[in-house]
């Protein structure tokens, strides 16, 4: 049985999650969509991915985890 590290999962969540961020663009969006509704979900990732790497800076890695 493999035990996995949440520090390490975290920070490969991080990783992942900030690479994404830097590569998204904004395209036509659906009539249903608004851009303010876009822009509240990109602030919540980009909040939860300042969080989640601040619990992994804190040695807090479950936590950091669980925001990612």
């Amino acid at each position: 049985m493999m035990i996995e590290d949440a520090a390490e999962r975290s920070t490969k969540y991080l990783d992942t999650t900030t690479r994404s961020l830097g590569r998204i663009k904004r395209s036509k969006l659906p009539s249903n969509v608004s851009e303010d509704q876009v822009d509240k979900v990109m602030e919540l990732v980009r909040g939860y991915t300042k969080d989640a790497r601040y619990y992994l800076e804190t040695k807090k890695p479950v936590t950091s985890l669980a925001c990612i």
